[in-house]
This record gives C-alpha cells, structure tokens and sequence, in this order.
C-alpha cells in the first residue's frame, strides 16, 4: 500500500479542520477565547419542480471542510472550549425506508466521520438551546442561516456572529494538509485516466457523445461517480447524432512542428466495433425517450 492510499483509508480529519478554524477565529476575535460555538448547516434537499425527485447534491464546502460528511440536510456544532464536534444527521423516516432504504444512524456516523457524537435532527433544538443556558455569554459564530431563523430554531436569544466565519473558514481552506493532498492527486489520477481512454477512443468514435461516455465511464469505474462533468442540463435529441468529422491541423492549414509523444501508460479500451442499430430515425419514427 503506497502512502497516498494508507492516508486515504484513514478519516477526514474534520475535527483537525475544526480546530484550525477556532484558531483563526481566536485570533480575530475577543469573543471567541471564551466560550464560543461554530454552528453550520449543510445543504439541503431540493426537490426538481413539479417533480418528487431531488435535484443532484453538492455539499456545501464548508459544512463538508468542518465535518466530512457529504449527507443532505444535516447540521454540525463546534465547541471551541471543550474541542467537541456534533453531527446532526436527519431523523429516520419509516415511509421513506421502503423506498429508499435504511438511512445512516448515529452509530455508524461516528465509526464513518471524524466527530465525537451524532444526533438525530430532532435534537437540534434542544442542544443549541441547552449551550446558550449554560453560559449567558457564549457566542455563536454561524454561516448559512438568517440571523432570525438561527433564533428561532435555538428557540432562545444567544449572541451571534454571522460576518466572521464565512472568511475564517476560506482562510484556513488556502492550506492543504497530507489528506486533502492525496485527494487531490487521486483526483488527478482519475482524471488522467478518464482523458486517455476519451484519446484511446478517438479513432473508433463516431461522435462527441461516445467521447463523453468514454470519460464518463472511466470515472465511475474508478469510484469517482461525481467528478465528470454534469449532463443535468443537456436535453435529448430526436434526430441521430451527426457524424463528427476529424480532421489534421494540416486539413485546416495549420502548420504544427511535429512532435514526439511518449507511449501512453494505460491499455486501450476495447475496439469491439457495435453492431449496426436497426432503429429508424424517421420522422414518423422517432427513436424512444428513455426516462
């Protein structure tokens, strides 16, 4: 096992990134050397309109900097004088079990994230509210949420901060430590795989669309179901594809110094050439939407 994968087996240290932020704040503000907070909320689940499914999830990046956790509707809390990460994870819903399956339970939050408890959303409330009476003068530094919506759900008057955090935490994202490094070159890995198998296919494809699903493919292949780029927005064409012409800089007079190309490191995908489609793109004959 190379180094790189030995760091990545470990969890993300969430708890490291934590501290780094309390640092920064407590160099920027009085108020944060006592007893202070971090409280933020992750994105929510936004559902695709006049539809019952949600719209694909990007975690915001800085509840995903301070938790790891890359879960939807979720919250955590940072308590700089005792260094204690709270999770919040949603509340388990026996409707949506058959459909969706068994969600993640604090139990296996805490053996997955790098955090010290997990409680359901349900307990949000209460523990925001129990922080803010245990200390009259604490302070919460909060992103994301409305000054009175955070009132409201701590369901108490507590002093808040909501202009530091925000720049605390882009300012501690600068720098890399070995984990976030080695995401970053598998990342690189991964890229550099899917970019030559769109090379290796090159000489076979017809067109843009099967270069696409060639790096599409090596990308979920390699666990990386989330790198390639987004097709949420593309729309499905009734009319074939046209056949995409390749030509030579030469072809288009442009005059290129020839140049020498290292031997690529990856074997070549299968050339197995497709069978002919016995679809009729007729107009009165339009291939099938697939939903």
């Amino acid at each position: 096992m190379d180094q790189q994968t030995e760091i990545l087996e470990g969890k993300y240290p969430a708890k490291a990134h934590c501290a780094k932020v309390a640092s920064y704040l407590q160099t920027r503000s009085a108020n944060a050397a006592g007893n202070a907070v971090i409280y933020l909320e992750g994105q929510k689940t936004v559902l695709i309109e006049d539809n019952d499914e949600p719209r694909p999830f990007r975690q915001r990046r800085p509840f995903f900097y301070l938790s790891g956790c890359s879960l939807p509707d979720c919250h955590l809390i940072y308590e700089l004088s005792t260094s204690t990460l709270t999770l919040f994870i949603p509340d388990l819903n026996p409707d949506s079990v058959i459909w969706s399956g068994l969600p993640l339970v604090p139990p296996e939050a805490l053996e997955r994230y790098d955090i010290d408890a997990c409680f359901p959303n349900s307990q949000l409330p209460a523990r925001l509210s129990s922080l803010a009476q245990k200390d009259s003068d604490i302070r919460f530094y909060v992103k994301d949420i409305p000054r009175d919506a955070f009132l409201s759900l701590a369901q108490t008057t507590i002093s808040t901060d909501t202009k530091l955090l925000h720049p605390a935490i882009d300012e501690c994202r600068v720098t890399k430590d070995s984990y976030e490094i080695a995401l970053l070159r598998k990342a690189n890995a991964i890229s550099t795989i899917a970019h030559t198998a769109v090379l290796h296919a090159i000489p076979t494809a017809r067109n843009e669309q099967e270069l696409e699903a060639a790096f599409v493919a090596a990308c979920i292949s390699n666990a990386a179901k989330t790198q390639q780029r987004s097709t949420t927005n593309t729309t499905i064409s009734r009319s074939p594809p046209a056949k995409t012409s390749w030509s030579t800089p030469a072809q288009n007079g442009i005059a290129i110094a020839p140049m020498s190309r290292a031997p690529c490191p990856y074997p070549a995908p299968s050339t197995r050439t497709p069978a002919p489609s016995t679809l009729s793109f007729s107009k009165c004959n339009p291939p099938p939407l697939l939903f």
